[in-house]
């Protein structure tokens, strides 16, 4: 196949790296890789001829404008998640910028990374995103409503991820996969509820797959004038919808726990755990609350294409990260009632799929261990415990005011959609809950090109982390 002049933004992120690295690895299409700090990349852009880094801030991208009327193929992978001033620059204006010094007679694919969570279940605009979402949200909300303008929008791809996995030793982590082994350490307390929501995933090596196949094989663009949003070109990036009380048994059985009972998961049970853990809630994390199944048409892995998933199932998520059935994780004894591990965020720019976090230290929790002993005999049910009803106590025990929406949290990750963690204004005695420990909310947790140096590790001691959008 003839080389290709390639394009691409965001390659220090981690959707990115797995992209950049899989191009070199498996093409010898010319690449020009731009990035703001190259010490960040764990390949080596010297790996073979034809691969150029450019070091630079998209936002800085008119001086490329040579370089870009001479590109055949565009990957934008790119974001600004917030906490910088830099959101809306970076992912609306300097993107469409980008996409506008394109030569639409010379350039014949643009591979555009947005937000699943812009789309509902039908895979249209989702039109609370662009009301109360995020300010990313917003801002890739923004950047689509503008794509069908450009004169290049015949040729533009629209990426949808879902939750993204991703990050070892040599790749960035991804939010979700950083914040895994926290979600497995509260698993003895999440399998007794049950919860009506649904979401897809997918790894960022199956993304990059994915990514490899379509500029190998560019779609036959539409006549130009003739596009909508509706028209756009739209691919969906996941396996197919996984429901949160699936993913729970998968987990479970694969950790060899046991399901004794499940309550169902209400509202007005969810409401309960709020108000006792005073978490505060944004207007876009309530809506997504009450959505719950982030759900879509016709999602795309490698296997749409005929070519191998590296990971399909919610066995592959456990195995991929080093937990072993039983519960075993290479560093250290996770799910039997042992606390994982949760590490901390490190501060980086924005601009090239990066994150800007900051670290904030509050007293841990305790994980509760819910391990039951193997019952003697074991019936189907058990009438001679009484049933406490938890609003009532609710009620009596706390001075329970309406959640304040003043501080949004952001969309990055969640259990099945976004997840900046939540904050507490409560007094210091009343510890910080973060999202991604309290499995029971679903506001989104979508894509990720974040950086491994932003990203949730292994440490002593739970961590809550405050996320600035």
């Amino acid at each position: 196949m003839t080389a290709k002049r390639i394009f691409i933004t965001g390659a220090s992120g981690c959707i990115g790296h797995y992209i950049a690295e899989t191009l070199i690895q498996n093409t010898d299409h010319e690449l020009f890789l731009l990035v703001r700090d190259p010490s960040k990349l764990k390949f080596d852009p010297e790996a073979r001829p034809g691969v150029t880094v450019l070091k630079a801030d998209l936002r800085d991208i008119e001086q490329f404008r040579d370089i870009l009327q001479t590109i055949e193929v565009a990957i934008l992978a790119a974001t600004a998640w917030g906490g910088s001033g830099a959101v809306f620059d970076v992912n609306t204006i300097k993107t469409i910028r980008l996409m506008n010094l394109l030569n639409p007679a010379v350039c014949e694919q643009v591979l555009y990374f947005s937000t699943a969570s812009i789309l509902n279940r039908n895979n249209e605009l989702l039109p609370q995103a662009g009301q109360m979402g995020t300010e990313y949200i917003r801002s890739k909300y923004d950047c689509f409503r503008q794509l069908p303008r450009l004169a290049i929008a015949p040729k533009i791809t629209i990426l949808y991820p879902t939750l993204v996995l991703g990050g070892d030793a040599n790749h960035p982590y991804s939010h979700l996969s950083s914040g895994l082994a926290g979600v497995v350490k509260w698993i003895n307390l999440i399998r007794f509820f049950k919860v009506d929501a649904g979401f897809h995933f997918i790894h960022a090596k199956d993304i990059a797959e994915v990514v490899r196949h379509l500029t190998e094989n560019p779609p036959i663009a539409e006549i130009p004038g003739s596009l909508s949003e509706k028209s756009l070109r739209k691919k969906v990036l996941g396996v197919p919808a996984i429901t949160v009380n699936q993913a729970v048994e998968e987990i479970c059985a694969y950790l060899n726990k046991r399901i004794y009972f499940r309550l169902p998961l209400t509202m007005g049970l969810a409401n309960f755990f709020i108000a006792l853990f005073r978490v505060q809630m944004a207007p876009w994390d309530r809506f997504c609350l009450s959505y719950r199944h982030f759900t879509h048409q016709d999602p795309v892995t490698p296997s749409t294409y005929g070519l191998p998933t590296y990971c399909a199932t919610f066995d592959d998520v456990l195995r991929i990260h080093g937990i072993t059935p039983g519960g075993d994780k290479q560093s250290g004894r996770v799910g039997d009632g042992e606390s994982g591990r949760v590490g901390e965020w490190e501060s980086g720019r924005v601009g090239d799929g990066e994150v800007e976090k900051s670290l904030s230290v509050e007293p841990s929790l305790p994980t509760p261990n819910l391990e039951l002993e193997e019952p003697k005999s074991l019936a189907v049910t058990d009438t001679s415990l009484p049933t406490p009803d938890l609003k009532q106590e609710a009620e009596k025990s706390l001075p329970v005011s309406a959640p304040s929406t003043s501080a949004p949290i952001s969309e990055s990750n969640s259990a099945i959609a976004s997840s900046e963690p939540l904050r507490n204004n409560s007094p210091e005695t009343t510890p910080d809950i973060p999202l991604d420990e309290l499995p029971f909310l679903d506001p989104t947790l979508r894509d990720d090109t974040s950086s491994d140096e932003e990203k949730l590790h292994l440490s002593d001691e739970i961590k809550s982390v405050r996320v600035e959008d």
